[in-house]
């Protein structure tokens, strides 16, 4: 039997068809499989902004947040008005916030005060804003907290041994890409290590490189590597780190306003986040971080073929020289590579301070227990 629905101009379920009242009550009463199973039901051409919004909120306080994420994409470009900008907004910051990711919430939370003030005051967003205000705040301390604790522990690994074995070009040269010789690629069953120079992939493990490089990071042959390389926000933040570090100085790098709002936003979130451990940082930035992973970059292309041996040597050569300009020893390496690694988390995730945390407080305890600290600086 099928049930007869008030429509609107558009064939739509018209805003004051009694099934709001009913799913309405549902969502009052924690009913949230029940509003999933109601509007599913009905034909999705059918759906209006309204029965939209009220999924999404089922799907969130079921902490369904990839069916939320899916139906908040769709219905992102149907919102024209105000109140519908504002309330998909709302269910974005909801998401980020049940979530943890308090600094994309708070955004999303200002962005529905912005656009209808009259909804934002009925659903008290500025208490949800205040809350998220203090999580942020919290969780810059944590990560204070955490850089100051990891530089004293790396200052204090060392100077256990002061006697530092020497190493080779090529043994120096893959200690600075520490963290990407021991991270496996996927369906990998080990990491790249330290020994193996020169070596080659052959048949599968070949394959398996090339599909990796293409997939993920679309490098198809040399031209595309390098661009990628020169590119990629991931293994090129030492610039984003040097402008923050101006900025927090008083000294900035360029006129803040010049930036379009998007540029705003990163800049705004990235200062925040080095302002944590800035005065901690050594003169290179986080510079060592870049190093390290295009060194795990060019070795991995060159053992796939991608990189010749000539262009494999130059750029390990360059990469180790831009290392021995801009860093004195391994104690400041490795403070610049764990800031960066929280850096890199935190750009590439949403912002999000806690992964950030939770990488650098998994990556430190690997570092410190390397041999890093008992090698000699410098080839």
């Amino acid at each position: 039997m099928n049930i007869k629905f008030k429509e609107d101009k558009n064939g739509k379920i018209a805003d004051n068809d009694s099934i709001f009242d009913t799913l309405n009550e549902q969502i009052d009463n924690e009913e949230y499989a029940a509003v999933v199973s109601k509007i599913t039901s009905i034909p999705r051409e059918k759906w209006s902004n309204k029965l939209r919004f009220l999924l999404i909120c089922a799907y969130n306080n079921q902490h369904d947040f990839e069916k939320a994420d899916n139906e908040l994409d769709e219905v992102e470009e149907l919102c024209e008005t105000p109140n519908d900008k504002a309330r998909y907004c709302y269910q974005r910051g909801y998401k980020y916030s049940a979530t943890g990711m308090s600094v994309m919430a708070h955004s999303f939370f200002s962005d529905v005060l912005k656009h209808d003030p009259e909804y934002a005051k009925s659903i008290d967003i500025e208490s949800d804003i205040a809350d998220c205000e203090e999580e942020i705040r919290e969780d810059l301390a944590k990560l204070h907290e955490l850089c100051k604790k990891l530089f004293n522990d790396i200052k204090r690994r060392c100077a256990e041994n002061s006697v530092k074995r020497k190493l080779s070009a090529e043994e120096f040269r893959t200690r600075l890409g520490f963290f990407s010789s021991i991270r496996k690629l996927p369906d990998f069953e080990r990491a790249m290590g330290f020994g193996d120079y020169s070596a080659r992939l052959e048949g599968e493990d070949k394959e398996k490189t090339l599909k990796w490089f293409s997939v993920f990071f679309d490098i198809t042959d040399t031209e595309s590597f390098f661009e990628h390389i020169q590119t990629y926000r991931g293994c090129n933040l030492a610039r984003m780190a040097v402008d923050s570090a101006a900025f927090l100085a008083g000294k900035p790098n360029f006129d803040i306003n010049e930036l379009n709002e998007g540029g705003k936003f990163a800049f705004g979130n990235t200062v925040m986040f080095v302002d944590q451990f800035v005065e901690y940082l050594p003169r290179g930035g986080v510079l060592a971080w870049d190093i390290n992973e295009k060194i795990g970059y060019v070795r991995h292309a060159y053992r796939c073929g991608i990189l010749k041996e000539d262009e494999y040597n130059r750029c390990m050569s360059s990469l180790s020289e831009m290392a021995a300009d801009a860093f004195s020893s391994w104690e400041e390496y490795m403070r610049s590579l764990i800031c960066g690694a929280a850096l890199f988390v935190y750009s590439i995730d949403q912002w999000n301070i806690k992964s950030a945390v939770d990488f650098a407080s998994k990556m430190a305890p690997l570092m410190l227990s390397s041999d890093l600290a008992d090698v000699s600086w410098g080839e």
